[in-house]
């Protein structure tokens, strides 16, 4: 039979363990607790557009400033305004050059302010969201390519349906053109001239007409954000590579286009790319040059052709 002394040492212990495991129940039940919180925190802030360039309160939106959706694409504020599209009727070069689409040069007005992609789409975005692939490898920078309009089209469905709105599209032409200008009247954004210390293209190439369909590439795209920002923080709207745009493609729009948020012509067959790209030359990398390529099918361009996208406020 167990002594008194020995009853007492046997209660005290399992009192001892019961204590110890209650203390482990209600640390774990902490821990989830934080963990659920953390998680309905990044899930809320998600979902609620999260602001990144600065931290608490409620502050007035400035050009530049950034924020970050669910899947960790950065977006630049561009506020609304307005701007001069097109090219200089004064510059002959531009008929000369086939160039003609990109005048008259007119007064646009965009009415609302918007978000506009840091960067180009990135591989690394479209696979993981396309297709859920995350391997180290996609996460290099470099920016999506071989994709057509139609492409793009699915791609932004999918992340609407991701985060449950329909904010996400292509820029129009013209708040394209005027996010690349960023309230600039020059040939760049970076001024009259560029180099390659501010663009990815081909500058050993002359200022001519390029026919790319026997044009050999030139170099590679780049890791999006590896050259300068314009004054609104948006990286390589000049060079890299194209981007498609919104808009049906008509040559002489600019002749009939309204003045307050032009979306382009109603119906056509091709869609408006801008930008120029890594086998461009310099004056194909201008804000106001004009490309245009078939919405849908394997052309040869397409391996220089991407694109960013716009979210509405």
């Amino acid at each position: 039979a167990m002594t008194t002394v020995q009853i007492r040492r046997l209660l005290r212990a399992i009192m001892i363990v019961n204590l110890l495991f209650a203390c482990q129940i209600a640390l774990a039940q902490s821990n989830l607790d934080k963990s659920h919180l953390h998680n309905k925190k990044n899930s809320d802030s998600s979902n609620d557009w999260r602001m990144t360039s600065w931290l608490g309160g409620k502050k007035p939106l400035k050009p530049g400033d950034v924020r970050v959706n669910s899947i960790g694409m950065k977006f630049c504020w561009v506020p609304k305004g307005e701007f001069v599209m097109g090219a200089k009727e004064s510059d002959r070069n531009h008929k000369i050059r086939g160039f003609s689409n990109e005048m008259p040069q007119h007064k646009v007005k965009i009415s609302k302010g918007f978000w506009l992609g840091k960067y180009e789409v990135t591989r690394a975005e479209w696979y993981g969201l396309m297709k859920g692939q995350t391997d180290l490898l996609l996460t290099t920078g470099i920016p999506i390519t071989n994709v057509d309009w139609q492409d793009c089209q699915k791609f932004i469905g999918m992340l609407n349906r991701h985060e449950g709105h329909k904010k996400y599209r292509l820029p129009t032409e013209a708040e394209w053109e005027y996010a690349c200008r960023a309230g600039t009247t020059t040939d760049y954004s970076f001024g009259p001239t560029i180099t390659s210390t501010c663009v990815n293209y081909d500058e050993k190439l002359l200022d001519e007409v390029i026919n790319y369909s026997t044009l050999p590439l030139h170099s590679f795209c780049q890791s999006v954000g590896r050259l300068p920002a314009n004054r609104w923080g948006l990286h390589n709207m000049h060079g890299n590579v194209s981007e498609w745009c919104n808009d049906f493609y008509k040559f002489d729009y600019y002749k009939i286009s309204v003045t307050t948020d032009p979306k382009g012509p109603s119906v056509g067959t091709r869609r408006v790319i801008r930008g120029g790209n890594y086998s461009s030359n310099a004056y194909e990398c201008r804000s106001a040059h004009r490309m245009h390529a078939a919405p849908h099918g394997r052309r040869s361009v397409l391996p220089i052709i991407g694109f960013r996208l716009l979210r509405e406020e």
